[in-house]
């Protein structure tokens, strides 16, 4: 029987190493020398932050995070990025993207280390992951 503190769902233990509550990875692709992750994130109780009302989905934009090192690859994260349409006419607010206090942590953390420890170039092209914005 495993340990209780050992985590074995997978999502989990990718918001674990990725070090961003609620991530969950929604792909990776490997090369030689890179990992490039497509994540999502738990969106929650979403409100306008016009007029306070519900909103709906209206899609998804990429947002690429600070690129890190990990097991000798560069690691590349790129967070599909919830946009939200408020459906009040009277509302002054049109679209407008998810915040996240938990990415704009992990960006500020991996800028720090890789002020420190710079990365070497990457030779892989970045992943195109504009298959997945409206999915």
């Amino acid at each position: 029987m495993p340990d209780e503190r050992w985590e074995t769902d997978p999502q989990k233990m990718a918001a674990l190493m990725l070090g961003i509550p609620g991530a969950s990875v929604r792909e990776l692709r490997a090369t030689t020398d890179t990992n490039d992750l497509l994540i999502d994130t738990e969106s929650g109780s979403v409100f306008c932050p016009g007029c306070g009302g519900p909103v709906e989905r209206a899609g998804y934009e990429l947002q690429e995070l600070e690129p890190s090192s990990a097991g000798g690859k560069v690691t590349r994260v790129t967070w599909r990025r919830p946009r939200w349409r408020c459906p009040s006419s009277s509302c002054a607010t049109e679209t407008f993207s998810e915040q996240s206090a938990a990415i704009d942590a992990f960006n500020e953390q991996v800028s720090d280390a890789n002020r420190r420890f710079p990365l070497r170039p990457a030779q892989s092209p970045p992943s195109d992951w504009r298959d997945h914005l409206e999915q």
